[in-house]
């Protein structure tokens, strides 16, 4: 008999000649309507290499219907034709696979289930694909040396059972994580960043994972991939490390038209002071400033320290402090306590304070409007939780992967009744003031703040790749001020707008962006956004449709990184104005 159970393809794939080849199936043991059936030629073959690997892809399609003795006996070239002989052989049909040795657990990952395997063709890929799972639940689960195989085979010329045979080997467990190369971390940082743990049981996907994770470091590089050495029943891991500047300062420089003075120029910036790993503990601090429009300035501090007390907790805390203008000024803190996962996934609980001063009470639209004006003083307190998960190729400059950010917070909304309005006189009662708008308001009310943000990176190519994103929030109050308002607009949600200009509520920012990779860290992008907003503010509500578009370009150059990014903005159904088109210069130097 000349079955052969789960042959390999090892056709030749070298090319000898180049031509233009016509393919020709003869059946051996086959008629032709058996070929019309499972085989189908796709016309000319420029090459031997070519028309050898579409052969084989046949021979697979045969092993996935049962014809496990199917082969290519010969190929001859005469003319412009080629001629396979190929022989089917018998269709097998499964009597029964048994788990043999195989835990439930691993049969249950493997997702085995009896039905797949009995009274049905052989299908050699579905076969190869449960074998696979088997040993791959094995090597991540402390056997990396595992062996997989069918055993007690019966084989008729029509049907086959078998047993499925483990063999788990040694026990594998982590020893010690080994640095060389005198990084500026901690090793209990490194054991919680990677998920490796002295005692814990040998997980290959771990280990293979080990390279991808510390790529997304700023502050370590690998010198050379990981050395893994097994003795007796441990693993002991070496990474090869050097450390990377990472203390930063980012200037971000913005040219817009002036809205206020037709035929000006406006100057906007940001800068950015960022410290990680100062002290071997991949802790970060970090300072902005940012100035995007006339009278308007804003300054965050933070600070976040990751693995207390080398436990999978991390803290973190915020402060900002928002100037609007001569309107109102925000003062926020945050305080987080995160848990940490392996990489870059934690869950965090959190506690938002945010207090808003009025800094000119509008007093002729009290008067014009009888109604409080649209900025007021507040104090908002919430609690909350978040979750992240990140999953890139490569964190600065990704190809594949996601990256997904969810928070919810509950809390209270106090107002403050202002002194000025509460002693405003009513010209039209002088013996009264305006001390009543605040009698119909519920001075303590409970708020709800939600928002989600998820990236997809979808690779083209070799050097291309698509993102698509959406990025959203929403805040409930009865009423919400004009202060309280999510701000948003600019070259980091919704490019084609002036920085934070578009106060909402509730906001939803789909992005599509094409980038082009010219090297590690620079590409070439064109991008559109599309958003849905809402502005629900006391007795207002207003919905709009605004959308941006736009091309860029961010390079690496050895004294930093560069960016240019150009984009053109529509809102309220108004046609787009080439004259409000928005330029970004960026730069940022490692220091």
């Amino acid at each position: 008999m000349r079955l052969l159970l789960f042959i390999s393809m090892l056709l030749p794939l070298c090319i000898y000649a180049q031509g233009n080849w016509q393919l020709q199936l003869r059946p051996q043991d086959k008629d032709v309507a058996f070929f019309a059936k499972h085989l189908k030629t796709k016309g000319n073959y420029n090459s031997e290499a070519q028309l050898r690997k579409e052969l084989g892809e046949m021979l697979l399609k045969l092993y996935d219907n049962g014809y496990l003795g199917a082969s290519v006996d010969s190929l001859e070239f005469k003319g412009d034709t080629a001629i396979a002989w190929v022989y089917g052989g018998p269709q097998l049909e499964w009597v029964q696979l048994r788990p043999g040795n195989v835990d439930v657990p691993i049969l249950s990952q493997a997702e085995y289930k009896d039905r797949y395997f009995t009274g049905k063709p052989v299908n050699y890929r579905q076969l190869n694909a449960l074998l696979n799972d088997i040993l791959t639940y094995a090597e991540n689960n402390g056997y990396p040396f595992a062996q997989v195989k069918l055993d007690s085979l019966t084989l008729t010329d029509s049907t086959l059972s078998a047993s499925i045979n483990l063999q788990k080997n040694q026990l594998i467990v982590y020893d010690t994580i080994a640095l060389d190369g005198d990084p500026k971390i901690t090793r209990a940082y490194i054991y919680n960043y990677l998920g490796i743990r002295p005692g814990d049981l040998y997980d290959e996907s771990t280990v293979k994972r080990i390279s991808q994770r510390l790529a997304d470091l700023a502050f370590l590089g690998e010198l050379r991939p990981p050395e893994i050495i097994f003795e007796a029943d441990k693993a002991k891991i070496t990474l090869y490390l050097q450390n990377r500047k990472t203390s930063r300062f980012d200037l971000l420089i913005g040219v817009l038209p002036n809205n206020e003075i037709s035929g000006r120029i406006l100057l906007t910036g940001e800068a950015n002071i960022e410290l990680q790993n100062a002290f071997g503990a991949a802790e970060e601090i970090r300072l902005n400033w940012r100035k995007m429009q006339t009278g308007t300035q804003n300054l965050d501090i933070a600070a976040k320290y990751p693995y207390l007390f080398s436990l999978p907790i991390g803290i973190d805390a915020n402060f900002q402090l928002y100037k609007r203008d001569t309107l109102f000024l925000d003062i926020d803190y945050e305080f987080g306590l995160q848990y940490l996962f392996a990489g870059r996934h934690y869950v965090r609980a959190f506690f938002h304070n945010k207090a808003t001063n009025v800094l000119n009470v509008d007093t002729a639209y009290i008067i014009n409007n009888r109604t409080l004006p649209q900025y007021n003083d507040v104090r908002n307190s919430l609690f909350g939780l978040e979750y992240y998960l990140e999953n890139l190729d490569y964190r600065f400059n990704p190809r594949s992967g996601q990256l997904l950010r969810i928070s919810a917070g509950a809390g209270t909304r106090r107002v403050r009744p202002s002194t000025t309005i509460e002693t405003l006189t009513d010209p039209v009662n002088p013996d009264t003031t305006f001390a009543f708008l605040y009698d119909s308001m519920k001075l303590t009310t409970v708020q709800y703040k939600f928002t989600w943000h998820f990236d997809q990176y979808w690779p083209v190519g070799r050097r291309s790749t698509i993102k698509t994103s959406i990025r959203g929030g929403s805040f409930i109050s009865n009423p919400v001020f004009l202060n309280e308002l999510f701000r948003i607009g600019g070259n980091k949600l919704l490019r084609g707008f002036d920085e934070e200009s578009i106060f909402v509520s509730t906001f939803n920012v789909l992005s599509a962006e094409f980038r082009f990779l010219l090297s590690k860290n620079s590409f070439f992008q064109v991008f559109m956004d599309a958003a849905y907003v809402e502005d629900r503010t006391l007795d207002k509500f207003r919905k709009d449709f605004p959308y941006g578009f736009g091309a860029g370009i961010t390079f690496e150059t050895k004294a930093g990184m560069f960016a240019v990014n150009y984009a053109l903005g529509s809102q309220q159904g108004n046609p787009i104005d080439f004259r409000s088109s928005k330029v970004h210069f960026g730069y940022y130097n490692l220091f």
